[in-house]
């Protein structure tokens, strides 16, 4: 069962506010939410104590451009036609846990690779269900762009008719796996 309440002991704590670390600090979360900050803050029964009195504490961080469904930026054109869209959604979540582990309580995905932006709205709503963890996900799941920018990845494909018709007929199998 998930715990209404924590208790955050802070050893030195930076609250975005003042300029100063804070040291002794407490943390009472609510619900998720952070209900009450300082030196004495009430204690619920039964609250989740975490003991971060070694540790420097910041507030969550908010990356507001990321591309989470990108597995390696060098070769992220070929990714577009050779990764399947489960995969891309695997590197969505991996993402969104590794963002939350480096302090990024907030991303904002502002499109990605993915043929219909379905995958970075799948993690999102396993997050808020506490299915997965990981950052909170702000989403624009495909990119808005002109065509011929940087945003238009379709850019590698041949110009030629014979040879488009030829690939959209073997598209299926081409690349997929198969024997």
């Amino acid at each position: 069962m998930k715990e209404r309440y924590k208790i955050i002991r802070c050893g030195r704590l930076y609250d975005g506010v003042s300029a100063e670390w804070k040291p002794g600090q407490s943390i009472l979360v609510d619900g998720g939410r952070i209900a009450v900050v300082g030196t004495q803050v009430p204690e619920p029964e039964n609250a989740l104590e975490i003991d971060l009195r070694d540790c420097q504490v910041t507030p969550g961080m908010i990356d507001a451009h990321m591309h989470m469904d990108y597995i390696d930026w060098r070769t992220v054109r070929e990714e577009v036609y050779t990764t399947s869209e489960e995969a891309k959604t695997l590197a969505i979540a991996r993402c969104a846990r590794k963002a939350l582990a480096r302090g990024f309580t907030t991303v904002r995905h502002v499109g990605g690779i993915t043929s219909n932006g379905y995958g970075v709205l799948d993690v999102k709503e396993a997050v808020e269900r506490g299915y997965l963890p990981g950052a909170r996900i702000v989403a624009a799941p495909v990119f808005l762009c002109t065509a011929g920018s940087h945003g238009d990845l379709s850019q590698g494909f041949a110009r030629n008719p014979q040879l488009s018709g030829m690939l959209q007929r073997q598209r299926p199998g081409l690349g997929s796996g198969r024997d």
